[in-house]
């Protein structure tokens, strides 16, 4: 299935010297985030306009929005401006027009929901705690380093020290908060939460079990818990047991996850949760994603498959490579690849991976698979160290399909921040008369 990419670029560069070639409605913005009721620009030229003229119709657009004062434009606040406009203005200020616009714009969230006060972050983007050193330091780091929430997935095969190293490894790259997430169906979890509390993280997420026994010891040391969820049912029993922070897991997801969708699953939840931030996961891979949960009423995202194929995840190449190219289409959610491993997961929970042979001859067999579980233990084992697609299991959901290229965990947040804080300007003034 071949992807078509989009241009999603709002923001224009700077042109000649001493001006600055903006949209106009990214300057109102601007005056809404910084509390002016003005800001003042000469009109120096147009993009459209020959030799620095407006033209018609930008003037036309120009006087329905903003005042003209000896030929200078004050621009006032107004949340239906004219997207498209787009004038070269000379900031009438004695510093440089574009350091001063990219100052005022550095580090003003265009986002800001209870999450973000809650965790000390400027969006509000969780990455999840894919296990198997996919999202290690680096991943964890570059996230919230960005602005987002990382977390480290502790279970790997490498135990309590290897958790303990990449925590204090998070730290050295970046001293913005992050935290850790557990499979908590899993045998041994005890010394690694411990591990975590002694660290002081900011958070511990949950999965897959009942979070009520780990709350009480990490609200002793300061550390929030975050539960995910996959049914309404443990929503209310984390609300109940004391939890900070519920993700409400949509059967979307990818790698481990529930059977409910994500759109009622989401909207469900953040009824029970009543006051408790609510993060939605499932199925979102960009701005778009955001912007609908948070109109469901979550406080934000849990992202995981766009972050498998990041730069910083840990993944083999050839696995961040087959997400690039898969579509949408493609997953399959089975209990194949648990049943060769044998995992501990609650039986209500099934794993979304991208298809392949293996999963199209097992699917189904059960049995069968119980039953030959160590031969095919050995061929999935060496198809994941040689790279054989058709075999070894590449967990990703559904948004795989908005998946094109390979980026940065910076540019996954900040991208995805900014085209969600767009939709959410600019798409109910063209909806709503």
């Amino acid at each position: 299935m071949q992807k078509r990419s989009r241009d999603r670029s709002t923001v224009t560069n700077a042109t000649a010297r001493g001006h600055l070639l903006v949209d106009v409605e990214k300057l109102a913005l601007l005056a809404q985030l910084t509390h002016r009721s003005s800001m003042t620009f000469s009109v120096v030229g147009s993009r459209n306009g020959p030799q620095g003229a407006c033209s018609s119709s930008e003037k036309k657009t120009l006087k329905d929005h903003v005042s003209l004062r000896h030929h200078s434009y004050t621009l006032k606040r107004d949340r239906h401006l004219h997207e498209s406009l787009c004038l070269v203005m000379k900031y009438e200020s004695a510093k440089s027009p574009v350091k001063e616009w990219q100052k005022e714009m550095k580090g003003v969230p265009m986002l800001h929901t209870h999450i973000c006060d809650l965790l000390d972050i400027k969006h509000p983007i969780m990455s999840a705690p894919m296990s198997g050193g996919i999202a290690a330091a680096e991943l964890t780091a570059a996230v919230s380093q960005a602005g987002g929430f990382g977390l480290i997935g502790a279970m790997t095969s490498d135990g309590p020290d290897w958790l303990r190293a990449q925590i204090r490894e998070v730290r050295e790259r970046t001293d913005k908060p992050f935290g850790v997430g557990f499979i908590s169906s899993f045998p041994g979890l005890d010394e690694l939460v411990q591990v975590a509390l002694e660290e002081h993280v900011t958070a511990v997420s949950h999965s897959f079990a009942d979070p009520t026994p780990y709350i009480s010891s990490a609200h002793a040391v300061g550390v929030k818990v975050i539960a995910q969820v996959q049914t309404v049912a443990q929503a209310i029993r984390g609300v109940q047991a004391g939890v900070d922070v519920l993700v409400a897991q949509g059967t979307e997801a990818g790698g481990h996850t529930g059977y409910i969708s994500t759109l009622p699953l989401v909207a469900t939840v953040v009824d029970v949760a009543r006051t408790l931030p609510v993060l939605a996961a499932g199925g979102i891979a960009d701005g778009r994603g955001l912007a609908a949960m948070l109109l469901l009423g979550a406080q934000g995202v849990w992202m995981g498959t766009r972050f498998y194929a990041s730069r910083e995840a840990g993944a083999r190449a050839w696995e961040k490579q087959r997400m690039v190219k898969a579509g949408a289409d493609e997953t399959v959610l089975i209990k194949v690849y648990d049943f060769t491993f044998a995992y501990p997961f609650p039986s209500t929970i099934g794993d979304r991976v991208l298809g392949n042979d293996y999963t199209a001859r097992w699917h189904g067999h059960d049995e069968d698979v119980v039953a030959h579980r160590e031969e095919l233990r050995e061929q999935v084992s060496a198809a994941m160290k040689e790279g054989d697609v058709h075999l070894a299991a590449v967990r990703a959901g559904n948004a795989v399909g908005l998946i094109h290229n390979i980026e940065s965990a910076c540019t996954i947040v900040r991208q995805t921040a900014a085209e969600a804080e767009s939709i959410l300007r600019e798409r109910p003034g063209q909806l709503l008369r």
